[in-house]
């Protein structure tokens, strides 16, 4: 690193073969758990490093490779829950799966309507925590209409029940209009769906 640097680098523990445990305990204090040192700005390289280090000092059942949307959605829940009191503005719809009825046929993915009005809604989901299905599903917790398009209306509260009484059953609680993510995003609070119903 040096050589490519075309300049000595410091020296820091991960350089090391061998030293003396006082050597060791000078060089840690120099840096973090991880490797990063305190006292240089990071760099692309000292920060990938540094991941790679985190990866290999967790349990593998810590790690993120194998872990379901679900999984991941629960974990961010719930350090969400334990460092802020209300949700913060990222974490606003954090557990919510919505499906958003813009497919000419109902969860044909082909279908896609273009420019659709929930376009800019599926954006503002993401942003504030949400997942986003292409199809009304057993996870899904929302249903999100477009109020000038309601000719699938039959068609999804059919399919909400269906999924109802067909195990795993589904979470599906409210189908309703698109308000309601730009309201409960201005007054940074999730406001009450029935108030958006159809």
């Amino acid at each position: 690193e040096s050589v490519a640097a075309r300049r000595l680098q410091e020296l820091l523990p991960k350089y090391l073969l061998f030293a003396t445990i006082a050597t060791q305990q000078r060089l840690q204090d120099k840096v973090d758990s991880y490797g990063d040192p305190y006292e240089f700005d990071a760099t692309i390289k000292s920060l990938q490093d540094a991941f790679a280090e985190v990866d290999k000092l967790k349990p593998a059942s810590e790690q993120w490779t194998d872990a379901s949307a679900e999984e991941i959605d629960e974990f961010l829940c719930a350090f969400d829950a334990r460092l802020f009191a209300t949700p913060p503005e990222w974490a606003l719809f954090r557990g919510a799966v919505v499906y958003l009825d813009r497919y000419r046929e109902l969860a044909q993915v082909e279908s896609l309507l273009e420019a659709s009005g929930l376009d800019a809604v599926g954006y503002l989901l993401r942003y504030h925590g949400a997942r986003i299905s292409t199809e009304i599903a057993a996870d899904i917790t929302h249903v999100l209409l477009d109020s000038d398009s309601l000719e699938r209306l039959p068609d999804i509260r059919l399919e909400v029940r269906r999924l109802l009484y067909q195990p795993p059953h589904t979470k599906v609680r409210h189908v309703l209009f698109k308000a309601w993510v730009f309201d409960s995003v201005r007054r940074n609070e999730v406001l009450d769906e029935r108030d958006y119903y159809p």
